[in-house]
């Protein structure tokens, strides 16, 4: 309940004043009769005076009290009334009366059919996200009988129209072309003309970049005579060919069949009698003009100083024993390397081969590295020469345990659950293989 300090030190001197004036009051005869003597004119007046004083004032105070309750209420419950008296809210009594409770008989609801619980639709699956698109090499023309130098570029996915990523070439001395990320793609083919001759007529190197410095493939382009180019097969290997597809899928001529050589007429007549030799003689007889006999056609050596090497298959998560990294060289000619040869990862050189480093009859070299080098979660792997050429790379997956990152006859990249080191690799469907980068 609200109270008022100025109400209650007020009435509290009002009630002391009436008290007082009673008192006096009823001690006047009791004075009197103690003194044996009826009260003085004096006495009464004294004690009149201090009655009507009293008296004054407790009018005076309920005078103020009925002005001041206008202002003041006590409110209980909804109701508001004015109120006399005022108290402090630790002082006046507010107990209120608690409301019966009336027990309710439980409900049954065996009868009633619980709500069935919202079901949670399910998170929308997230959109894939694209891989990202892988560039090779594929034709140039450092020799052009007319009309500018140009090297031809082809592109993971056929349906890319743009290249989203900035390229760049270079050949020995430098940078030689710039691709923006707008640049159009054609059916899987980017050719880009170079502004002016960039490439050695008598041979260079040739390599695709990102703007980083990042090798994304190379090769060495050879010598060659006005009109050839220097084009990739389906194999993935590097030859001469003077059937130019700029823009289209690479053409090899077949060589021309060897013409049929006539051997010589025999002259001599079966009915006529032939002298007996002399002797014996074990060397062939003697013709005027030997007609040479034609050779078997053999594989033709690639061009270049070296023999090529690529990388065929990689191990970066054995399921036991080391890690390790397949090598091709594509001729039966070779018995080792002949040069030295290095391999490396994202972070740097992971293993040296010696130019005596011997190739199978097959044409493979199995490098078992010395510790864990390639990680599980994926990384780069790149063929290099000794002075830091770049002579095949390829982006290692994230791979299942016991499968490698394995090349297909047609140049393209896929993980295996079936590894062949040092044998031709045993793959699956190439669904949704990637490119790879060779030279």
């Amino acid at each position: 309940m609200p109270h008022h300090p100025f109400l209650r030190n007020h009435l509290s001197l009002a009630i002391i004043a009436t008290l007082t004036l009673q008192a006096a009051t009823l001690s006047l005869p009791r004075m009197a009769a103690a003194e044996d003597a009826p009260p003085t004119h004096a006495l009464l007046v004294k004690r009149f005076t201090w009655a009507t004083d009293g008296l004054a004032m407790v009018g005076e105070m309920l005078d103020v009290v009925h002005r001041s309750n206008e202002a003041v209420t006590v409110t209980s419950g909804s109701t508001e009334k004015p109120s006399m008296f005022c108290f402090p809210v630790d002082a006046a009594p507010t107990s209120t009366p608690a409301e019966p409770v009336s027990e309710q008989a439980p409900q049954n609801n065996s009868s009633q059919t619980p709500a069935p619980a919202p079901t949670p639709s399910p998170n929308p699956a997230p959109a894939p996200i694209p891989a990202p698109l892988s560039f090779s090499l594929n034709e140039a023309v450092s020799n052009p009988t007319s009309g500018k130098e140009w090297v031809e570029i082809t592109v993971t996915s056929s349906n890319a129209t743009k290249t989203d990523r900035a390229l760049e070439l270079w050949d020995a001395a430098g940078r030689i072309a710039q691709i923006s990320a707008e640049t159009d793609v054609v059916a899987g083919h980017l050719v880009v003309m170079l502004p002016s001759a960039k490439l050695n007529n008598d041979g260079d190197e040739l390599s695709l970049r990102t703007p980083d410095g990042l090798t994304l493939a190379h090769t060495t382009i050879p010598s060659l005579e006005k009109g050839e180019s220097w084009a990739r097969n389906a194999a993935g290997n590097w030859a001469v060919t003077n059937d130019l597809t700029p823009g289209a899928t690479n053409r090899f001529p077949a060589p021309p069949a060897p013409e049929p050589v006539d051997e010589p007429a025999d002259e001599t007549s079966p009915d006529e009698p032939q002298d007996e030799p002399a002797h014996e003689s074990t060397e062939p007889p003697a013709t005027e003009n030997p007609v040479p006999l034609p050779t078997p056609q053999t594989p033709a050596t690639p061009i270049g100083p070296h023999l090529p090497a690529f990388l065929s298959e990689a191990m970066s998560r054995p399921s036991d024993g080391a890690e390790w990294v397949e090598l091709y060289v594509p001729t039966s000619a070779a018995t080792t390397l002949g040069r030295e040869l290095q391999l490396w990862d994202a972070a740097g050189r992971i293993a040296t081969l010696g130019s005596d480093t011997p190739v199978s009859a097959s044409g493979y070299v199995l490098v078992t590295l010395s510790s864990a080098k390639l990680n599980n979660s994926g990384d780069d792997l790149s063929l290099r020469t000794a002075d830091g050429v770049v002579l095949d790379s390829t982006a290692i997956p994230s791979v299942d345990e016991g499968s490698s990152w394995a090349r297909t006859d047609d140049g393209q990249w896929v993980a295996s659950s079936a590894p062949t080191p040092s044998a031709a690799n045993v793959l699956p469907s190439v669904a949704g293989a990637s490119n790879t980068t060779t030279s």
